[in-house]
């Protein structure tokens, strides 16, 4: 009885130190010893933050391991843009999102994982893990996972394949059955080869692919062209809803064929017709000296902006008034509770806004990206009271100025902005932040609604044709 009895008090001595060591690996102690071990280039309290709130983490070139990643985290979302990062311990076992985009020396992926939408683009990796994928982004070196993609993918992102002919003419009887997003990125591809009929979305970004014929009579409800100067396109798809054209070739619409049209982006190259805009859209996207080609041929302008929601033009302030748009004043006029106004301005170099302005109740995204003069900014809540995005990235601020409280989005790499105030806290709304490695020393003031941090230097995008597609917007809150 005695051995017996010395027996089951070992076991609990036994039972009792490993649930000790369990607790202290999830308590706030253990993440503090995983803080010892991040990067220099990261906050202090990121561990913490990681551990309590953040989903969403898009980490900076000079980060080289995972291991400090806090074992019990919230993680969904995880962007690498390392090329010194060799593997991914440290990395959760179960994410919806896994973007190693351009980690050349990542040459495999944790056996475990389990992962809904992975970008493997530009990385060393040749072998996809045990996981039900949905959406998958590919590039050079990695044309073997083709013959043996997941029968159930619906998205698949092909970029900088070069040299093999094997991709000079997609066959589209291998694809997978379920797909309904293709994205191509590259001048290997030449040609269409056939068209699968469930495709939604389709995106050819520097091809050589010149005939769109194919396309007539599908049923693509998304379609973004870009950096071909052979593009005609002519006829599009009936049930088109989203249209993005970034230049490089010749592009004719036809409103009246085009009345499901919602979405309208166009930054360049050559088109015509641009007076027979569908009165059906309700987000315009223009790039610089467009607005003036609309203004021109289109003989009732603000009947056009009369149901949009979302207006974005690229281009300083004085260079809309000179282009016809009526001031910003009569925006706020066109706009409605109902369809609020998203006002996008870049290079915007104006000392004071509020100088001489009144208020947009229904403005809700301000870019005052790339403007180094910007010293100072005031009357935002006066404003603005509605804004959700703000932002700031290579500006010469050197504080945060007062922010409405519906703010949502906030971006300010790139400025010298070096900590986060007190009165930050308080923004119940924040989602999303955008800042420099080692631009912020604490992230002792980020409120707790916050749960994306993307830490990137200005002059990378968070967009990529595949995360947009598969997020929807560059922060995936919008």
């Amino acid at each position: 009885m005695r051995n017996e009895g010395q027996q089951w008090l070992l076991k609990g001595v036994i039972f009792l130190g490993l649930w000790v060591v369990c607790s202290i690996d999830s308590s706030p102690a253990a993440a503090q010893l995983k803080e010892k071990l991040v990067p220099e280039v990261l906050p202090r309290g990121l561990c913490l933050r990681i551990e309590n709130q953040i989903k969403t983490l898009m980490l900076p070139p000079e980060v080289d391991s995972l291991q400090w990643l806090p074992p019990n985290s919230k993680l969904e979302r995880v962007i690498l843009r390392s090329s010194i990062v060799t593997k991914l311990d440290g990395l959760p076992a179960r994410l919806q999102l896994l973007d190693v985009r351009d980690c050349r020396n990542l040459v495999n992926l944790p056996e475990k994982l389990a992962v809904e939408v992975l970008d493997l683009t530009g990385s060393g990796i040749t072998r996809l893990p045990e996981s039900t994928l949905r959406h998958l982004g590919l590039g050079p070196d990695q044309g073997e996972i083709l013959a043996r993609l997941p029968k159930k993918l619906e998205g698949l992102h092909l970029v900088g394949f070069s040299g093999s002919e094997v991709f000079t003419k997609l066959k589209v009887g291998t694809l997978p059955p379920t797909l309904q997003v293709l994205s191509l990125e590259g001048p290997v591809f030449r040609q269409l080869d056939g068209y699968p009929s469930q495709l939604r979305e389709l995106w050819l970004i520097d091809t050589l692919i010149a005939d769109l014929r194919l396309l007539r009579n599908s049923n693509l409800h998304r379609l973004r062209l870009s950096g071909n100067p052979r593009l005609v396109i002519g006829d599009l798809p009936t049930y088109l809803a989203s249209l993005e054209f970034y230049g490089g070739g010749s592009l004719g619409l036809d409103g009246k064929k085009l009345q499901g049209l919602t979405h309208l982006a166009l930054r360049g190259g050559s088109m015509s017709n641009l007076d027979k805009l569908p009165h059906s859209l309700r987000s315009l996207e223009l790039g610089p000296g467009l607005v003036n080609q609309i203004w021109k041929a289109t003989s009732t302008p603000p009947d056009l902006l009369q149901g949009l929601e979302s207006l974005a033009v690229t281009g300083p302030m004085g260079l809309l008034c000179r282009e016809g748009l009526p001031p910003i004043d009569c925006i706020n006029v066109i706009g409605s509770e109902e369809n609020p106004i998203c006002l996008h301005l870049e290079n915007f170099s104006c000392g004071t806004p509020a100088q001489g302005w009144a208020a947009f109740p229904r403005v809700l995204s301000l870019n005052f990206h790339d403007s180094p003069h910007l010293a100072m900014i005031s009357g935002l809540n006066e404003l603005f009271p509605n804004l959700r995005v703000l932002v700031l990235s290579n500006t010469a601020l050197q504080r945060l100025p007062d922010l409405p409280s519906a703010i949502k989005i906030l971006d300010i790499r790139g400025s010298q902005i070096r900590a986060l105030p007190s009165q930050v806290k308080k923004l119940s709304s924040l989602k999303v932040l955008v800042i420099a490695p080692g631009q912020l020393d604490s992230l002792e003031n980020l409120p707790d609604s916050v749960e994306a941090l993307y830490i990137l230097e200005s002059g990378v995008s968070i967009e990529t044709p595949f995360f947009r597609s598969v997020v929807g917007s560059s922060y995936g809150v919008m």
